[in-house]
């Protein structure tokens, strides 16, 4: 029945599936679930002390009234510690990070680490792949993210925390409605009052990595610089558990993902 209801999405040619959750490739060893309860526990006990002070600190911060360039500098420290230190807990130590040529013609950018460059009101073009592409790209930008409206067409901005927890909601979904507006309209309000990039997930929803799904028409009409526009692609390189979350309860992933002992390579592409 599964097969059936999700058939549609299968892309015919190549058989590839963007949504399924993959499946290990290696074998576990036999003890290796009580390794695995041990550390989903200690960590997700550790989560639920720290996360909640992260967010209420947080949240604090964008209620007080600031000139923009000071609120900036703090979110983004706030930012960048809460979501690093929330990658370290859930197993994500070391995050390398490379450039990938679009074109022969252009050469590669000298600019290290990647995306050191990107600014306020520039646009990030990424794929999803679960919630820990939000935290990522808070830790490195504390971006503006954008939610997509259901037809595809509009998009309206909202902060990391709504990105995150919409992220964990894989039947989340925006009706357009006053608050959506064009993509140039946030792009041009962030780059004039310190609000950070702005984050675009042109597919709206999460994949697995294996397949693009069909890009929302949000980017049409979009007069943004190409050398302001950064494209960032998510791959993930695992052997018993793959982090991307299409599918399934929320809670139950979390405790999977805990339970890796390490996540070696969730790499980041920039282009």
């Amino acid at each position: 029945f599964l097969m059936e209801k999700y058939s549609a999405w299968r892309d015919k040619e190549t058989g590839i599936h963007p949504l399924f959750h993959p499946k290990p490739k290696v074998t576990r060893i036999f003890f290796r679930p009580v390794v695995d309860f041990f550390l989903a526990v200690s960590r997700l006990l550790l989560l639920l002390l720290f996360f909640p002070c992260y967010f209420i600190i947080a949240s604090l911060f964008e209620l007080v009234p600031l000139p923009g360039l000071i609120k900036r500098m703090i979110l983004r420290t706030t930012h960048t510690i809460g979501c690093r230190i929330t990658l370290y807990i859930l197993g994500f130590w070391h995050i390398p990070t490379t450039y990938q040529r679009l074109s022969r013609r252009h050469p590669l950018p000298k600019i290290y680490p990647p995306g050191l460059n990107i600014a306020s009101g520039d646009l990030i073009i990424c794929n999803k792949l679960s919630y820990v592409e939000v935290l990522y790209l808070g830790y490195r930008f504390a971006p503006t993210f954008t939610a997509v409206s259901i037809d595809g067409d509009a998009v309206k901005s909202i902060n990391l925390f709504t990105a995150l927890f919409d992220s964990m909601n894989l039947r989340k979904v925006y009706k357009k409605d006053s608050t959506f507006e064009p993509l140039q309209d946030i792009l041009y309000r962030c780059g004039s009052s310190y609000g950070g990039p702005v984050v675009l997930f042109p597919e709206g929803i999460n994949g697995n990595g294996k397949g693009l799904l069909q890009m929302c028409s949000a980017l049409k009409n979009v007069d943004s610089d190409q050398l302001r526009t950064h494209i960032i692609g998510f791959k993930y390189y695992w052997h018993y558990f793959s982090p991307t979350y299409t599918v399934g309860n929320v809670i139950y992933h979390l405790y999977q993902l805990s339970g890796q002992v390490s996540h070696t390579k969730p790499s980041p592409t920039f282009s």
